[in-house]
């Protein structure tokens, strides 16, 4: 073959290649959201099943939320076969093309032109040590519902691959999730096989719980902290949304009386002070006909768990005002002594809010932050919440999931979430009849926050931790008040 011709060859070459690159994967779940499968046994068993095939597949679990039936996990995933890279190194540039190291491939390909052996020789083996270091995170989505006949699992994981590969993973998972209650010994349904694809059943098929007024008072701590006396833990907006909490709270559609309700703000909300509210003053008020709502907006922060004790290895504060970031042990409020707190208060109802996070992630405008984390991969989990919500009547209502970030928002002067936990206890998250109830307001803040955070390019997701036997009315429909 002359030169002319085997220019003119490799350049078409170049051309096919470089217009036959695939197009961007679409992030979108919409095409895996469309089933799901049924799987007949118990939602405590269903749960963590699917959580132990996650980990046994080596993911990290970023986020398992027992309430929400909510798991999600990342991994870092080849999106390059290095054996198909040396293969196509035989062509003129062929492995550098496939490993999108374009202008390698045209110089490869020109080498090939020149003298074959020496273009194979350099493109096969480079490409497919290219190929082998080519990753991404992928994460893994699974949501489990219970339904009339078992639990109702949706799996889904981002970015999307081809429609066939979607469900080869799909069926991977399906298959190691029947094995894991088999092994679990999950009742007949782990006998015969017991996972059907259906579409998925409409709400009818769910009883939801009946929403209840509580038949007492109404009592309220609410906490806000931007100025710290630590002053690199400065936030802009926590005071502003405690007090328009607080405010609302003790409106007539709040329903709490001044004299049942507590407001710290900055300087106030010393460890003293918020241990007193909350363990002494709500503990000798609340009665078990009562309702009880308590409001954190403030720092959060994680530093390792030298106790053993937490099963994902972080103890997590909440962060008062007087609190030492390098010693946080002694000067601030571990998330679990809120599980003892809690046990002190007799009331029927608790209901916590909490626009704060523990991920220690360094994210601007963030609230949350760690010293001894700092510059390691943490997979926090929200199992420690679901121990501080244990028992009937407790439930949390976080800001984001357990390894996100909770926002600030200059363009509102409120949290993100709190721009939205207002937004919905003023109206937007109304149920037709009027009222407001816990599950109407999470339902709202899952349809909106997520999206908001997005616009801000970041990711955050609302939790709802808690066993909701009953669905606890925040806000009276107007003609019942």
């Amino acid at each position: 073959m002359g030169r002319p011709a085997g220019t003119a060859l490799v350049a078409v070459w170049i051309a096919v290649v470089a217009t036959g690159c695939p197009a961007p994967r679409s992030t979108g779940l919409a095409r895996q959201a469309l089933e799901e499968t049924v799987v007949d046994t118990d939602y405590g068993t269903a749960f963590e099943a699917a959580r132990t095939v996650l980990l046994n597949d080596g993911s990290a679990l970023d986020h398992a939320d027992y309430a929400s039936g909510t798991l999600v996990c990342s991994r870092r995933v080849r999106i390059k076969d290095p054996r198909l890279a040396a293969a196509l190194g035989v062509l003129p540039g062929g492995g550098s093309f496939y490993t999108r190291a374009y202008g390698l491939g045209v110089l490869d390909a020109f080498l090939w032109l020149l003298f074959p052996p020496l273009g194979i020789a350099i493109d096969a083996p480079t490409a497919a040590a290219r190929a082998s270091h080519l990753t991404e995170t992928e994460q893994v989505n699974v949501v489990l519902r219970t339904v009339r006949d078992g639990v109702a699992v949706r799996y889904s994981r981002r970015p999307e691959r081809s429609p066939a590969e979607d469900a080869r993973e799909e069926q991977r998972f399906l298959a190691a999730l029947r094995s894991q209650l088999t092994l679990a010994g999950a009742g007949p349904a782990a006998h015969r096989g017991g996972l059907e694809v259906r579409v998925p059943p409409g709400p009818e098929n769910v009883a939801a719980p009946s929403p209840i007024l509580g038949p007492g008072s109404r009592y309220a701590v609410v906490i806000g902290i931007s100025r710290y006396e630590a002053s690199k833990l400065t936030l802009k907006h926590a005071r502003h949304d405690a007090e328009a909490v607080y405010a609302f709270l003790t409106s007539p559609a709040g329903g709490v009386s001044p004299e049942n309700a507590r407001l710290l703000v900055d300087r106030e909300a010393t460890l003293r002070n918020v241990k007193s509210a909350l363990g002494e003053f709500l503990a000798r008020s609340a009665k078990p006909q009562d309702t009880v709502i308590i409001y954190f907006a403030g720092h959060g922060a994680p530093e390792p768990d030298l106790s053993g004790l937490a099963d994902d290895g972080v103890e997590k504060y909440l962060v008062p005002v007087d609190a030492d970031p390098v010693s946080l042990f002694t000067t601030a409020l571990p998330v679990a002594e809120l599980e003892r707190i809690f046990r002190r208060i007799e009331a029927g109802r608790v209901i916590m809010l909490l626009d704060s996070c523990f991920s220690g992630s360094a994210s601007p405008g963030g609230r949350t932050f760690s010293r001894d984390l700092a510059g390691r991969r943490v997979a926090v989990t929200s199992e420690f919440l679901r121990r501080v919500a244990r028992g009937s009547g407790r439930i949390l209502i976080t800001a984001s999931a357990a390894n996100e970030v909770a926002l600030e928002s200059d363009r509102v002067g409120h949290g993100l979430f709190t721009q939205y936990l207002l937004a919905g206890l003023e109206g937007a998250a109304a149920r037709a009849d009027g009222s407001i109830t816990v599950l109407s307001l999470y339902q709202y803040l899952d349809a909106q926050l997520p999206g908001a955070a997005r616009a801000n390019g970041a990711s955050q997701h609302p939790a709802l931790i808690g066993r909701v036997d009953e669905d606890i009315v925040l806000v009276e429909a107007a003609g019942t008040r």
